[in-house]
């Protein structure tokens, strides 16, 4: 049964429209290397073109380097990618890292580079979107919203059918609940 919740939980209604996937988030640094984080504040907003909407901390590193360059790669994870996770989102998860660490490194990912002058996306990942930034709001809430349009795409072939629908039987998105409690996207047949 619904039951209205408390004024004092309206800024945690956020988790009722979860669990998210999670994706990695990859931008260039000033110096030209690579730089990748986790968020699951990403969604598609339009079919044609494709738009996709991508939400980040404005304190984070990533935001900069992204409104920076105009470009960003997005890369959906899967269930068995928790531990990399927990690397690129560090500062949400409350890991240690050092400051300019390379976090594909760190997390045991293989760098995916597939356009010159667009950051990289994470190999072995379900898919990756390279996308430009068109428009940057922020001015709404305590995240920007970038809002960004694919340039190109890359998919496990052997994942998807020939139009684009995910088997979930073969490979499973990984699935935030809230902080550092994760799930699969698993058949419900």
């Amino acid at each position: 049964m619904l039951r209205r919740l408390h004024p004092a939980l309206l800024d945690s209604c956020h988790r009722l429209l979860g669990p998210r996937p999670v994706y990695f988030i990859g931008s260039t640094r000033c110096d030209g290397t690579p730089h990748l984080c986790a968020a699951t504040n990403v969604t598609a907003i339009s079919s044609s073109p494709t738009l996709v909407t991508v939400a980040l901390w404005p304190e984070w590193e990533t935001r900069d380097n992204i409104l920076r360059h105009r470009r960003l790669s997005i890369s959906l994870a899967t269930s068995d990618q928790v531990p990399a996770v927990m690397v690129a989102g560090h500062r949400y998860t409350g890991r240690p890292l050092p400051p300019q660490s390379d976090k594909f490194s760190a997390a045991g990912l293989t760098p995916l580079l597939t356009e010159p002058d667009y950051p990289a996306g994470v190999a072995n990942c379900i898919a990756v979107l390279l996308c430009d930034v068109l428009k940057v709001l922020d001015d709404l809430g305590d995240h920007d919203v970038l809002v960004t349009r694919v340039r190109s795409a890359w998919a496990d072939s052997t994942c998807f059918s020939q139009d684009l629908v995910l088997d979930v039987n073969r490979r499973n998105p990984l699935l935030q609940i809230t902080g550092q409690r994760f799930a699969a996207a698993q058949p419900t047949t």
